[in-house]
């Protein structure tokens, strides 16, 4: 038998040594130390569910507020033909633009920078329909828009 075939080995670590690991981790940083980060703390080190509990529930940060967070996934879904594809790209295009809201919503955008993905369309059509969105921009707008 060839060992280098082997499925790697795992140890898995039994629930209470783990949550004996988390419950160690570094306590939520005080208010007072929220206000010198900046509006939003660093959330990123590891940490218990109880101290996930204890954190503000209205401090996540949006990027079209109230409707999409900044960080992780947002799912658009709708019956097919009711303008899903063309709201992503919309919302693209106003994030890219640096424009300061999108249908009335402020954009909390920190770098403008978007990536779009599409599984149904081809690249031509896609440039297509963003041209023809950003003339309808130019005209709302009442200016020439440019990259």
């Amino acid at each position: 038998m060839d060992n280098s075939l082997k499925k790697p080995s795992f140890n898995p670590i039994p629930l209470r040594e783990l949550l004996k690991m988390y419950d160690n981790s570094p306590p939520v940083p005080s208010e007072a130390s929220f206000r010198s980060t900046g509006p939003h703390p660093d959330y990123s080190a590891p940490m218990s569910l109880n101290v996930m509990r204890s954190l503000p529930v209205d401090d996540v940060m949006t990027l079209v507020d109230p409707l999409f967070p900044r960080s992780g996934l947002a799912i658009l879904a709708g019956p097919p033909d009711t303008g899903k594809s063309q709201f992503a790209r919309q919302l693209a295009r106003t994030v890219s633009l640096k424009l300061p809201e999108f249908l009335g919503f402020p954009i909390n955008a920190v770098h403008n920078d978007v990536l779009y993905v599409t599984t149904e369309e081809e690249l031509r059509d896609v440039r297509f329909k963003i041209d023809r969105q950003d003339k309808g921009l130019e005209r709302i707008l009442g200016r020439a828009i440019e990259d």
